[in-house]
This record gives C-alpha cells, sequence and structure tokens, in this order.
C-alpha cells in the first residue's frame, strides 16, 4: 500500500517482550522446582537469563539505531493536538468529577474546540489552575518525569 510505514520495528521489540515474559516464567518454575541446595535445572535457567539479556539488548540497539534517531518533535503542533483531544479532560478528573470532565470532552468534541475554550464556556475551573494542570511535567507526574526522557 503507498504510503503505509512499515511497523517491524516495534513488532520486533514486542515480540522480545514477550519471549522475554515467557523465559521469566521458565525461570520461576525451574528456580521452584530445586531441591535443598541443588538445582538440575541451573544450566536451563542460566540460559534462560543469558537469552533474555541478549534479546534486551538487541531490542534496545535496534529500537534506538531505527526508530528513536533523527526523531524530531514538533511541540507546538503536539501542544495544540493534545488541548484539541477530547481525551485530555481525564487529567481534570480529580479537580472537577468525571460527569464534568464528561461533559466538557462531549462539548470539546461537538464544538471542535480545545479544552480553554470548553472550560470557559462551562466555567468549570479558574483558566490559571487549568493552565498549571495543562503543564506537561504536571501530566506526567504519576508517570515519568520530564527529567528522565
Amino acid at each position: 500500500m503507498p504510503g503505509k510505514i512499515n511497523p517491524v520495528i516495534p513488532e520486533y521489540a514486542i515480540s522480545v517482550s514477550h519471549k522475554v515474559y515467557s523465559n521469566d516464567i521458565l525461570i520461576s518454575s525451574l528456580c521452584g522446582q530445586g531441591i535443598l541446595e541443588l538445582n538440575a535445572y541451573l544450566p536451563v535457567i542460566g540460559c534462560a537469563v543469558i537469552e533474555s539479556l541478549n534479546l534486551l539488548i538487541a531490542s534496545n540497539n535496534t529500537l534506538l539505531r531505527n526508530l528513536f534517531t533523527g526523531l524530531e518533535i514538533n511541540e507546538s503542533e503536539g501542544y495544540q493536538s493534545l488541548i484539541h483531544s477530547p481525551s485530555i479532560t481525564t487529567a481534570l478528573t480529580p479537580h472537577i468529577g468525571y460527569h464534568k470532565a464528561a461533559e466538557m470532552a462531549k462539548l470539546m468534541k461537538e464544538r471542535k474546540i480545545d479544552i480553554f475554550e470548553a472550560n470557559n464556556l462551562l466555567k468549570a475551573l479558574d483558566p490559571e489552575k487549568l493552565k498549571i494542570i495543562l503543564l506537561p511535567g504536571n501530566l506526567m507526574k504519576l508517570g515519568f518525569s520530564l527529567d528522565e526522557i
């Protein structure tokens, strides 16, 4: 198909994660079958650990080389997409409640407006507080910090 982007690199990383997960199950199972201080399965356990490490290293290198290197982020366009996406109202749920956030999302979708315009119409939050909540660093507080990226 013309213009299709081939997703083999992310698919490879996902496949690696499945294999590492499978190895983890194997390792856990075999570790539990040791008797006293002897474990006849130690060679298989070691092989699975080494295989997992090699796969993770290869996957990280491939992601870096073929997916992330040269990636350019258009911050202003990304932010515009974010504030126009009704899903951003999820971040407001702790502040205005689920029903008010759902009402705001519906208004944004119907009128094709951003979250600031919807907030002005609904008067759900103080505009300055909304700006603070929607700062990228604050949106990521429960996940990664910007310093980790």
